[in-house]
């Protein structure tokens, strides 16, 4: 069978996606709690947890540098955990969560299994440039094999998995 003829459709894509994004969510959740219930959770990690508003005009204003701190850090955790994500399920399955659910996988064009470096590329592509703007992901519209930027640039594809 051509492989050209087992390209996976963008519905099929888009729904995994979505699926992944709710899988990127929970394992966030997880994380974070796992992480920062020791502090208190996040207001507590943040010094906001007792916090009054309107008290000491100085302990607000090191509360609020402390928490720009903690959410910029966990914001760069979750992002870390969501390329992780990405990555791993990739290289040990050839397909996220999403991806397993609608039945389709990611290959090389020629048919083989993507490496782990090309697997890493390919997933911090995607995470560099279609997570922060979908435009990249709007190529897979006009190219012959439904391929985005980052299938575009390691010469991968994602395939219905027969």
């Amino acid at each position: 069978m051509n492989i050209n003829d087992n390209i996976a459709g963008l519905g099929k894509r888009t729904l995994a996606v979505i699926i992944d994004l709710f899988v990127s969510i929970f394992l966030i959740y997880i994380i974070s709690n796992v992480f920062l219930k020791p502090f208190g959770g996040l207001t507590g990690a943040m010094g906001l947890k007792d916090y009054q508003f309107g008290e000491d005009i100085v302990k607000g204003a090191f509360s609020g540098l402390g928490a720009i701190f903690v959410l910029f850090l966990v914001s760069m955790c979750a992002l870390f955990i969501v390329f992780l994500y990405d990555f791993l399920m990739v290289v040990f399955m050839q397909a996220t969560v999403g991806k397993y659910l609608m039945k389709i996988k990611i290959i090389n064009s020629d048919g083989t299994s993507l490496g782990v470096f090309k697997a890493f590329f390919r997933s911090f592509l995607k995470f560099a440039s279609c997570y922060f703007c979908f435009l990249p992901w709007l190529i897979a519209i006009f190219t012959e094999k439904k391929q985005a930027t980052h299938d575009l640039l390691v010469s991968s594809i994602v395939i219905k998995n027969l």
